[in-house]
């Protein structure tokens, strides 16, 4: 089971590479070495997260049932804007699941899931639901 962002790279890496038959030829660390960029050879690229537990109390923030998660807006605008395929957030029990950066956004519209969380940052969450596990 993965501890951190960096021990996610093999899991992630052998992941893409046999449900896209596809290969990665690029891994870059952004966010302060928080986050990662992988490329694959016919171009697709993802956003990587670590997670270490799930948005547990997303159910009772957003009278919603179940657990969820959340991504900072400003990297959701950045992930639109570069055309990401989709973000991979790797949980710390192994678990990779796939959610594409538009299906976040109208979710985020939809539902009305967009919050402050402090006084600078906004994010956008979304019930683990509207994941995709990748297995």
């Amino acid at each position: 089971m993965p501890n951190s962002l960096f021990e996610c790279i093999p899991l992630v890496k052998n992941l893409i590479e046999a449900k896209t038959q596809d290969k990665v030829v690029d891994i870059k660390f952004i966010n302060k070495n928080r986050h990662l960029i992988i490329t694959t050879e016919f171009g697709l690229r993802y956003w990587v997260l670590f997670k270490r537990e799930f948005f547990m109390s997303f159910g009772k923030i957003f009278d919603f049932k179940g657990i969820g998660d959340s991504i900072n807006a400003e990297f959701l605008g950045i992930a639109l804007n570069m055309k990401i395929d989709g973000f991979l957030f790797v949980y710390k029990n192994g678990y990779v699941y796939y959610i594409s950066p538009r299906e976040i956004y109208d979710y985020g519209q939809k539902f009305g899931t967009i919050r402050i969380t402090n006084e600078t940052e906004r994010t956008y969450s979304f019930p683990l639901a509207v994941h995709k596990r990748w297995r």
